[in-house]
């Protein structure tokens, strides 16, 4: 038996992170009966259960007194979860949620920060749309008047002339006075 540390906890109490099987995401739990080991996966390769999954305690090929008999496939496995390791199983499955909720907040504050950027392009876009409609204010304005200075002007030499034409037709009517 190793040495134990004073004020250090046995190897039973401390608990590691719960781990997925990158395969099936099921979860590699402590085995249950050596209580000392995480659960192995790996894929049949030979027999007639070629490319199945199963599960099993690293000791169980050992010879001598360490020896563990803990191998399952993977429905047997699942089912187990369920019933014997219900725990660690709902344990693993809520971390995993809330890994997956994290990763979702995550995904939302990168959302939030590309919807805060497309909303400032839009009001940088409107900012530059009204300066645009001031400046075609402007220079309808500016038309406006030069079209009307040039209608006065017309008016205005219209009027002089026609009144030139009056004045010569009044002084050749109007009898000399000498």
């Amino acid at each position: 038996m190793p040495p134990v540390l004073l004020g250090a906890p046995t190897p039973l109490e401390v608990e590691p992170p719960a781990v997925l099987d990158e395969v099936t995401n099921l979860p590699l739990i402590i085995c249950s009966k050596c209580k000392d080991l995480r659960i192995v996966a790996f894929t049949c390769k030979w027999t007639k259960n070629r490319g199945k999954r199963f599960f099993k305690c690293p000791r169980y090929n050992e010879l001598e007194e360490k020896r563990c008999g803990f191998y399952m496939f993977q429905d047997k496995y699942k089912q187990y979860l369920k019933c014997n390791a219900s725990l660690e199983y709902g344990r693993t499955v809520l971390e995993m949620d809330s890994v997956r909720e994290v990763e979702g907040i995550e995904q939302v504050k990168v959302g939030l920060h590309d919807v805060r950027d497309e909303i400032l392009k839009m009001k940088l876009e409107i900012v530059d749309l009204k300066n645009e409609e001031r400046k075609m204010k402007s220079a309808c304005v500016v038309l406006i008047v030069l079209l009307l200075v040039v209608v006065v002007g017309f008016a205005l030499k219209y009027t002089i002339c026609n009144a030139d034409h009056l004045l010569q037709d009044y002084r050749l009517v109007q009898p000399r006075v000498e």
